[in-house]
């Protein structure tokens, strides 16, 4: 495409002109080689009828002759360069003298650009395209810089709320949790008296159940204020010496209870031999690791087995990477619901009519603790078939320690990744409802008020491509013009007289 066609064809490029020169031959042989490639040309004959209008009809670009009455071009240039409504406009200048002294001046004075005369009117074609080219990526630089500001303070100022919003749920989370506790202990402890005090075996069974639930009922407290401390930044790991069989057999006995009388699932615990006795961690996250990856797949299990299985990876400098498997024969996950499995207060199955009960929160808080012990954690699940989620962490070994022989196999950990593309698609049309103009008008209103040029002209090229009224054309080609000025108040008075109309 041509320059000429772009010029006519792309409402970007479309300009307005000022041509000074007291010479009217000249200044008509410049309007008929320049008019094919502007919008609107406007004429001077002198310095001061060019600042004059300079304010007043604010060109894109001034064609500024040298030699004139009253006052010369070279002072003009100044005059309007130093007019902070009108600095920013290119003038270049053409004029017969053509010495070094007077380019220099011209350059000096505020000029972009210089050309004798005799001209020649394919090199003023030329320099003039030249200039409004720079003029509209300037414009779609400084387009993008007031977006880019907006944007990021709009980000900033929703990353505040969301900071304040997370914190507000963290409290309440909190101050909840421990205003339950209280009555929670109380519960559970008058059960237990009241357990030993002599009951008949009705009595006796009744309130076993009301220990059992009251112990499950406080273990989700439990991880509703370890949640909340990690929310809130106040958790700290406690690392003591253990011995890794203990943990699994409190584990395994724990999960024992919980499965159903006369269940078909097989609850299985393996230890490697080869681990040191003693380890040194944070033990008590661990077996809250363990117990919630465990529980989880004993819920969601129907029949088969659930296997827990240890492994030692790698012994080097006191120090016992540990490997464990939780391993269900469940109906498995898809990939998306592997995506959501670590997220809080998201269920696999969140319908109202779920089979399996509680909030969402164990896993959630696993994938916490296991960030904060600084180990691994990866899922494989194949739907219909079972999960296996393993993990994998480092522990300090004491000084005193029994000998191990090192392993001469070692396991790495599966993982499974999901890549998601996401699909955009862009409705156009060339006619236009009432109401879709009147959507249209809001939309570039709030882009105007948010001062966003680029967004707010994109607007008004979409209702100009369609079939709109004369008046409402005209005032929408205004605001258009207003926005490739930043003339921000100007568009909205001029958005608020087609809304009032509309």
């Amino acid at each position: 495409m041509s320059n000429q066609d772009l010029l006519a064809n792309d409402s970007r490029y479309k300009s307005k002109l000022l041509i000074v020169d007291d010479d009217e031959q000249h200044l008509e042989m410049l309007c008929e080689c320049i008019e094919d490639y502007v919008t609107t040309i406007i004429t001077a004959i002198n310095g001061i009828e060019a600042i004059k209008k300079a304010k007043e009809e604010m060109p894109d670009i001034i064609l500024m002759d040298v030699m004139m009455p009253d006052m010369n071009g070279f002072d003009a240039c100044q005059a309007i360069k130093k007019d902070t409504k009108t600095k920013h406009i290119p003038v270049i200048f053409i004029t017969a003298l053509n010495d070094l002294d007077s380019i220099l001046r011209a350059f000096d004075s505020g000029g972009v650009d210089y050309v004798s005369k005799p001209f020649h009117t394919k090199e003023i074609v030329s320099r003039l395209l030249n200039h409004l080219k720079m003029q509209f990526q300037q414009r779609q630089l400084m387009d993008l810089a007031i977006e880019l500001k907006t944007a990021r303070e709009s980000a900033e100022a929703a990353r505040i709320i969301a900071e304040k919003a997370n914190k507000a749920k963290t409290d309440f989370l909190c101050n909840v949790s421990h205003e339950l506790m209280t009555p929670m202990n109380m519960i559970m402890n008058m059960t237990h008296f009241a357990l030993g005090s002599g009951l008949n075996d009705q009595q006796a069974e009744y309130l076993e159940k009301i220990k059992r639930s009251s112990e499950l009922l406080k273990e989700l407290i439990d991880d509703i204020l370890e949640y909340s401390s990690f929310e809130s930044g106040n958790v700290s790991s406690n690392q003591e010496v253990f011995q890794l069989k203990n943990v699994l057999t409190e584990v395994y006995n724990k999960l024992s209870y919980k499965l159903k009388k006369g269940s078909d699932i097989q609850l299985i615990i393996s230890e490697d031999p080869l681990i040191p006795k003693q380890l040194i961690g944070d033990t008590a996250r661990l077996h809250k690791v363990l117990f919630h990856l465990g529980d989880n797949a004993i819920k969601f299990t129907s029949a088969g087995y659930v296997k827990i299985k240890s492994r030692l990876l790698e012994l080097n400098n006191n120090q016992a990477s540990v490997s464990f498997s939780i391993k269900d024969t469940g109906p498995g996950m898809d990939k998306s619901q592997q995506e959501a499995l670590f997220q809080p207060f998201i269920q696999a199955d969140g319908s109202r009519t779920r089979k399996h009960g509680g909030v969402g929160l164990g896993l959630a808080l696993c994938r916490q603790l296991i960030k904060m012990m600084n180990g691994k954690i990866f899922v494989n699940s194949i739907p219909n078939e079972g999960s296996v989620v393993k993990l994998q962490f480092v522990f300090s070994i004491p000084e005193k320690n029994d000998t191990v022989e090192k392993p001469t196999m070692t396991e790495q950990p599966l993982k499974t990744t999901n890549n998601a593309d996401d699909t955009i698609s862009e409705n156009s049309t060339n006619s236009l409802s009432e109401q879709q103009f009147i959507e249209l008008l809001n939309q570039l209103e709030k882009h105007i008020k948010r001062r966003n040029p680029r967004k707010g002209k994109q607007i008004c090229d979409q209702i100009l491509t369609s079939n709109v009224d004369k008046v409402n054309r005209e005032k929408i080609e205004q605001i258009h013009e207003n926005l490739r000025r930043y003339q921000f108040k100007d568009a909205q008075d001029q958005l608020s007289r087609v809304l009032n109309k509309s």
